[in-house]
């Protein structure tokens, strides 16, 4: 004890040491302070966060069991009945009966008159689309 006095009669009080210190400390007790309100917003926000999961997956499998039920109920023959792997061919193929049709309707005489380089393109055309169909 008596070294203990003895060390404090030698000592001088330091005031910039004591408020360098200080400071350090009150930074210290602000960055805790400031990290608990962190976690604590971050808490609220995990929670609201699984409340919204929990929603979410409800309404997904709400979703899900809709459309499973809606596939095998549905009544429209243009929804799940259509092979759309042959959607394409199915269009020209139609796309062809039309100019075909189209074809037939203009005058015999105009037709033959007008085949030259520029408009022999539709009967290209045409005899693609049969071949393609076939």
């Amino acid at each position: 004890m008596q070294t203990a006095l003895d060390w404090l009669a030698k000592e001088t009080f330091k005031l910039d040491e004591w408020e360098s210190a200080k400071q350090q400390l009150l930074a210290g007790v602000q960055q805790i302070e400031s990290h608990s309100k962190q976690d604590e917003h971050d808490l609220q926000q995990k929670k609201a966060d699984e409340q919204l999961l929990e929603e979410l997956c409800h309404d997904i499998q709400l979703l899900s069991v809709a459309i499973k039920t809606s596939a095998f109920e549905s009544s429209s023959p243009l929804e799940f009945d259509r092979d759309y792997n042959k959607f394409p061919l199915e269009a020209y193929q139609q796309i062809g009966q039309h100019l075909d049709s189209a074809r037939r309707s203009l005058p015999r005489e105009d037709y033959r008159q007008n085949k030259s380089r520029n408009t022999n393109w539709l009967s290209r055309f045409c005899r693609r689309l049969n071949d393609s169909g076939s």
